[in-house]
């Protein structure tokens, strides 16, 4: 399709190296899938598929989809917000005039830091300029 972006199973492929066997197989076996997106025809099955792939030969993996996936996250949210250590989670007045809109606080339910891999570069999926096309460069005075 000439995107570079990675796809579910490179990305899945990309968060097992981060871990150790024993984690990969925790990892194989708890695949949920939620959100609307996740409805897609075939997309379970697409993921099984991937995993027996890439995972080592005779190890197990399972998918498993929400029951209401929808609905689900923010149903999660809801009691996240309502539990008792929500305020402990969210960053303090201070906190965001120091590091920004952007900072966000790891907890053992955040999502961690991990540098992005380098991308793949590969010719044959960028679009060669096309002669036809025309550029036009366009000044607005505000």
């Amino acid at each position: 399709m000439g995107n570079l972006e990675a796809g579910l199973a490179e990305t899945m492929e990309y968060v097992f190296k981060h871990f150790s066997e024993e984690d990969q197989l925790l990892l194989a076996n708890n695949v949920f899938l939620t959100g609307g997106c996740s409805q897609f025809p075939g997309l379970k099955e697409r993921l099984e598929r991937e995993l027996l792939e890439m995972r080592p030969f005779q190890s197990s993996h399972k998918v498993v989809m929400a029951k209401n996936p929808n609905l689900d996250a923010w149903y999660g949210a809801r009691d996240f917000a309502g539990s008792n250590d929500f305020e402990d989670w969210c960053i303090s007045k201070e906190e965001y005039y120091e590091m920004g809109g952007e900072y966000l606080k790891e907890h053992h339910a955040s999502n961690r830091y991990y540098k992005s891999p380098a991308p793949l570069i590969d010719n044959t999926l960028t679009p060669a300029g096309d002669a036809n096309v025309v550029k036009e460069e366009i000044v607005v005075d505000c």
